[in-house]
C-alpha cells in the first residue's frame, strides 16, 4: 500500500507535525482515556515536547495543559481506569515525567500519593492472578513506582515506594517457573485465550528484564533483583535459536516447550524489544556475553526486508515503521554503530511513506489487527502522537527521554 517514499527533508517532517497538531486539536474532548500509551497524557507529551522544537511554543504548551485539564476533570468525574497503557498509572507517570523535565511545576509528592493506595492494591491484586502485562498488569505499575522512588525528595515516601518494590520482587519470585537457575512466567494471552510463556516487550517477558534491569540501574540493589534478572536473562539464551534463518527469539513458548518463532519487526513483540532489554541486562549485569547475543540479535534483523517476514504494514509505534526507528535509534546510541542509525534513517522514510491515507490526521491510520481494517488512532502507542515523538526525536538536538514509557531509553 506504500506510495513513493517522500523526500524526507527538515521542512517534511515540520509539516507533518504541524498536520498531526493540528489534527490533535480537533479529538482532545473526544478522547475518555488519560494514561500515557494510549490516552491524553502521551497526546500532552507530544504537545509539550513539539512546543520545544516548534516556533509556536505558547499554542502548543496551551493545548498540552488543555490535555492534562482534560484528564483531570475526567478524574474529578469518577474516572478509575488504572492502568498504566491508559489509566490512572499512565497518566500520574507523564505527570511526574513532566515535572522532571521541567515543562510543568507540580509537587508530585503532594499531588501523587492520592493515587498511590488505589494503584498499589491493583497492582497486587494483578500479580496475585499471574497478571504481569507491562501495559495492563503488574510491570506497568511496578515501573510507575520505580520512577517515583526515583524522583521523590521525600525520604518517607522513598521508603514507601521501596518496600512496594520489594513486595513486587517477592511476588515475581513466588510466581516464577524455576528450572535449572533460570526464571519464567506464565501469563495469559487473549486471541485464541490461552496461558503460555510470553517473551515479548508489551505483554510478556521482556518488560520483566527491562524493569529489572532499570531498578538494578538506579540503586534498589536487592539480591532478589539480580538473582532475578540473571534467571530470565538465561531463559532468553536458552531459548534462542541459533540458526543463521529467522528471528533468534521465539514469540512465546507454550508450556509443553513447543516455541513459536514466527516473529515481526515491531516494539512490542520479537527480536527489536528483547534485544533493547537484554542491552540493558548486559550493562547492569556487567555480562558480555548477553550484550554480543544482544548485538547479535539487532544486526539479524537488518537482513530483514521482506514484508513477509517483517509484516509491516502500518507506521505507528506498537508494531510499525516509527517503533522500529526509535528501536534502531536507541541501538545506535548503545553501540556507535552507523548500520543502526541508518536503519532508523530507513524505517523514519518507511513510515512517512505510509502518510497515504488521505488529508486527515497526516495520513495516518492504524492497522488493527483484529478487525482487518484501518483505524483513526491519536494516542501514543497507536497513533499519530507518538509519530509526532518519533519524529520529533528526529529533528531534535536535545537528547529527549520520553520513550522512558515504552522502556526504549
Amino acid at each position: 500500500m506504500n506510495n513513493k517514499t517522500p523526500n524526507v527533508t527538515q521542512e517534511y517532517c515540520i509539516k507533518k507535525l504541524d498536520e498531526i497538531a493540528q489534527s490533535l486539536n480537533y479529538e482532545l474532548t473526544k478522547e475518555s482515556n488519560i494514561g500515557v500509551l494510549t490516552g491524553l497524557g502521551g497526546i500532552a507529551l507530544f504537545y509539550f515536547y513539539y512546543s520545544r522544537l516548534s516556533k509556536d511554543q505558547l499554542s502548543y504548551e496551551n493545548q498540552a495543559i488543555f490535555s492534562l485539564e482534560r484528564a483531570n476533570e475526567l478524574i474529578n468525574q469518577g474516572y478509575q481506569f488504572p492502568t498504566f497503557c491508559k489509566g490512572i498509572a499512565g497518566y500520574a507517570w507523564v505527570l511526574n515525567h513532566l515535572n522532571e523535565n521541567h515543562f510543568i511545576q507540580v509537587d508530585c509528592d503532594e499531588v501523587l500519593p492520592t493515587f498511590e493506595g488505589f494503584l498499589e492494591l491493583t497492582m497486587f491484586r494483578e500479580m496475585s492472578r499471574n497478571k504481569f502485562d507491562y501495559l495492563h498488569g503488574g510491570v506497568g505499575y511496578a515501573l510507575y513506582f520505580l520512577e517515583r522512588y526515583n524522583s521523590t525528595n521525600s525520604n518517607k515516601l522513598k521508603e514507601k515506594y521501596k518496600g512496594i518494590l520489594e513486595r513486587f520482587l517477592v511476588q515475581l519470585q513466588t510466581n516464577a517457573i524455576k528450572n535449572q537457575g533460570t526464571y519464567s512466567w506464565k501469563m495469559e494471552m487473549s486471541h485464541p485465550k490461552r496461558v503460555v510463556i510470553n517473551l515479548g516487550l508489551s505483554h510478556g517477558m521482556a518488560s520483566i528484564i527491562g524493569l529489572l534491569s532499570r531498578m538494578l540501574t538506579y540503586d534498589l540493589l536487592d539480591s532478589n533483583a539480580v538473582d532475578l534478572l540473571r534467571g530470565a536473562s538465561d531463559y532468553f539464551l536458552n531459548e534462542m535459536n541459533s540458526s543463521s534463518e529467522g528471528y533468534r527469539f521465539p514469540k512465546h513458548v507454550e508450556l509443553n516447550g513447543e516455541k513459536l518463532y514466527h516473529g515481526r519487526l515491531a516494539w512490542c513483540y520479537s527480536d527489536l524489544g528483547i534485544a533493547v532489554q537484554l542491552m540493558c541486562a548486559s550493562k547492569v549485569l556487567k555480562d558480555k556475553n548477553i550484550e554480543t547475543i544482544a548485538i547479535e540479535a539487532f544486526e539479524n534483523t537488518l537482513r530483514i526486508t521482506n514484508e513477509m517476514e517483517h509484516q509491516v504494514v502500518d507506521a505507528p509505534i506498537c508494531h510499525g515503521s516509527f517503533g522500529i526507528a526509535q528501536i534502531y535509534r536507541r541501538a545506535y546510541k548503545l553501540t556507535n554503530s552507523i548500520k543502526f542509525r541508518d536503519a532508523a534513517t530507513h524505517w523514519i522514510r518507511d513510515g512517512l511513506s505510509r502518510s497515504n491515507h488521505g488529508n486527515e490526521f497526516a495520513g495516518f491510520r492504524f492497522r488493527n489487527p483484529l478487525a482487518k481494517k484501518w483505524e483513526i488512532r491519536t494516542n501514543l502507542l497507536e497513533g499519530i502522537s507518538g509519530i509526532g515523538l518519533v519524529l520529533i526525536d528526529s529533528l531534535s538536538s536535545e537528547e529527549n527521554n520520553w520513550d522512558k514509557c515504552l522502556m526504549i531509553s
